[in-house]
C-alpha cells in the first residue's frame, strides 16, 4: 500500500509540475497534430469548426478532425505518369493553399503543379482544374460556393465558375466507359466562350483509370489580367462575393469586380495601389467587407479601406515576414472586441484592436514559430508551425 501511495504521489506531482511548465511555456495547454513531413504552408478551418485542412511541402493535403484531434484523411501523392497527362490521385508538387467551401463539405487546394484540385472531406478526389501555366500560390472559395479564384506566378487570376450541380456523376447508359473528357468552357455541347476568349479554352482527356477520381464537372474559367508580378494571395469579398482582392510580389494590391450583368460575366479592375516595394504575402477581408488587411515581406501590416484601398494605418511588426493576417472577434470581460491578428515569425500571433490600434495580449503560444493560422472559433485558432506540426491554441 505504501508503494502504491508513493507511486500515486509521484505521478500526481509529475502531472502538476508538467502542467505548470507547459503553462509557462505555451500560455495555455495546446493540442499538437503531427503527421506532415514537410513545411505547412497553409491551414484552413471549416465554417462549423469541426474540421481543418492543411497544405504542406510534402505534396499532401491533410484533413483533421478537430473534435477527435486526429487526421481523418491524407490527400494526394505523386501522380502516376503525370507528364503523360494522367492525374493520379494527388498533387505532384508543393501544396501551397487550401480552403473550405462555404457549406464545409468540399475543399479546394492549389499547388506548384499548376492545378487546383477539389476534394470531399473524406479525402476523395472530385476534380482537377487545369489552366494556369505557372505555379499557383493561392486559391479561395466564393461565399456562394459557385466560384473558386486562384492565382500564381503566371501573373493571372483565374475565376473558376462552377455551373449547376457540379457534384453530378455521369454513368454510361450502355456498355462500359473506355474514355471520357470534360472541357472548361463547353457546357451541354454549346461553346459559351466568345472569340476573344479562345485562348482560355482548355480541353483535358481523362482515361478510364482516372474516371473514378474525377466525376463530370461543369466549369468555366475566366482570366483577369493586370498584375505585372507573381500573385501571392487572393480573397473573395465575404458578404456577396462580387469583389475580390489580390496581392503581388511587386508590392501591389488590386480590387476587382466579379459578377454578371444581363447574364454576361463581368471582370473589372476597380482599384490598384502600390503599398510597398517588397512582396505583399497575404491579405484578408473583414467579415463585413468594410476593411482589408495585408501583410508584407518587409514585416509591415496594413489596414485598408475596402472601397478605395486607402491606408487607414500601418504597423511594423519586427524583422520577420508577415505570413498570415485575419480579422477576429474576442470577448474580454463580456465585451466583444474586433481585432486584426497576424503571424509574423513568432511563437504567438500578434493582435491589435481595430478601434484603437492598441496591441492586445494573446495568451496562447506555439512550441515553435508560427507559419500560418486559421480561426476555429472565438476562443481557438489552429496554427501551422515550423517543424511540420499543427497546434490548436486557446487564445
Amino acid at each position: 500500500q505504501r508503494d502504491m501511495l508513493r507511486e500515486f504521489l509521484i505521478d500526481w506531482v509529475w502531472r502538476v509540475v508538467s502542467d505548470y511548465y507547459a503553462r509557462l511555456k505555451i500560455g495555455h495547454p495546446s493540442v499538437i497534430l503531427a503527421g506532415h513531413k514537410g513545411t505547412i504552408r497553409k491551414v484552413a478551418a471549416c465554417p462549423s469548426g469541426k474540421l481543418a485542412a492543411s497544405a504542406s511541402g510534402d505534396h499532401t493535403l491533410r484533413i483533421w478532425n478537430i473534435q477527435d484531434k486526429v487526421c481523418q484523411a491524407e490527400c494526394g501523392s505523386v501522380p502516376k505518369r503525370f507528364a503523360e497527362g494522367e492525374s493520379g490521385d494527388g498533387h505532384g508538387h508543393l501544396v501551397t493553399c487550401v480552403c473550405f467551401s462555404p457549406c464545409g463539405r468540399r475543399i479546394a487546394s492549389a499547388s506548384f503543379d499548376k492545378t487546383v484540385r477539389i476534394w470531399d472531406t473524406q479525402g476523395k478526389p472530385i476534380a482537377v482544374l487545369h489552366g494556369h501555366t505557372q505555379v499557383i500560390h493561392c486559391c479561395d472559395w466564393s461565399p456562394s460556393g459557385n466560384q473558386i479564384i486562384s492565382a500564381g506566378a503566371d501573373f493571372d487570376i483565374r475565376v473558376w465558375e462552377l455551373e449547376g450541380d457540379m457534384w453530378e456523376t455521369v454513368e454510361p447508359k450502355d456498355g462500359s466507359c473506355v474514355e471520357f473528357a470534360f472541357s472548361l468552357g463547353v457546357l451541354d455541347g454549346v461553346d459559351k466562350h466568345t472569340e476573344a476568349e479562345d485562348l482560355d479554352k482548355v480541353f483535358v482527356r481523362m482515361t478510364k483509370r482516372t474516371r473514378k477520381a474525377l466525376p463530370h464537372l461543369k466549369c468555366r474559367s475566366r482570366v483577369m489580367k493586370g498584375h505585372s508580378g507573381s500573385v501571392l494571395s487572393c480573397a473573395f469579398e465575404p458578404k456577396t462575393g462580387e469583389h475580390a482582392i489580390s496581392t503581388s510580389y511587386n508590392g501591389e494590391i488590386k480590387l476587382w469586380k466579379i459578377g454578371r450583368h444581363n447574364g454576361t460575366a463581368v471582370e473589372e479592375l476597380l482599384r490598384s495601389s502600390k503599398l510597398i516595394a517588397s512582396p505583399v504575402i497575404c491579405c484578408a477581408w473583414k467579415p463585413d467587407s468594410s476593411m482589408i488587411a495585408a501583410g508584407t515581406e518587409a514585416a509591415v501590416c496594413f489596414l485598408l479601406q475596402a472601397t478605395d484601398l486607402n491606408v487607414l494605418w500601418r504597423v511594423d511588426v519586427g524583422t520577420a515576414y508577415v505570413t498570415e493576417v485575419a480579422f477576429m472577434n474576442f470577448v474580454d470581460k463580456e465585451e466583444k472586441q474586433e481585432c486584426l491578428v497576424a503571424a509574423a515569425g513568432d511563437s504567438s500571433p500578434l493582435c491589435w484592436k481595430l478601434q484603437s490600434g492598441e496591441r492586445r495580449s494573446v495568451a496562447g503560444k506555439c512550441l515553435k514559430n508560427m507559419v500560418c493560422f486559421a480561426k476555429i472559433d472565438c476562443q481557438r485558432i489552429i496554427c501551422g508551425c515550423i517543424g511540420n506540426n499543427l497546434q490548436i491554441l486557446s487564445i
